[in-house]
């Protein structure tokens, strides 16, 4: 049976920053393109009331849909993006920038 490794480094930080993404924003479109997996998002209005507050399961390019809609009366369109850390936000708002 062989000894197992003591006391020996086998990736130290800076060469592993080397060569990956530490963030999904510092990716290149194609090659954040090549390794997405879809996320699975939740929506849920803000202005409404009752049970049409209530979360729905949706996919990414429902987002991409609702960019489309026509701005607010006030000449935006705001589409805030909410979670815990690493839930998604950033490569959700990603992808939709390489769809668009």
């Amino acid at each position: 049976m062989t000894e197992p490794v003591k006391n020996f480094v086998c990736w130290y930080q800076s060469a592993v920053t080397s060569v990956s993404a530490v963030d999904v924003h510092s990716l290149s479109d194609w090659l954040f393109n090549a390794v997405h997996h879809p996320l699975r998002p939740q929506r849920r209005e803000l202005r409404a009331e009752g049970p049409s507050r209530e979360l729905q399961w949706v996919v990414e390019d429902n987002v991409v849909e609702a960019l489309k809609q026509d701005v607010g009366p006030d000449g935006y369109l705001l589409i805030p993006i909410f979670g815990n850390a690493g839930t998604g936000k950033t490569h959700l708002v990603k992808w939709v920038h390489t769809q668009c």
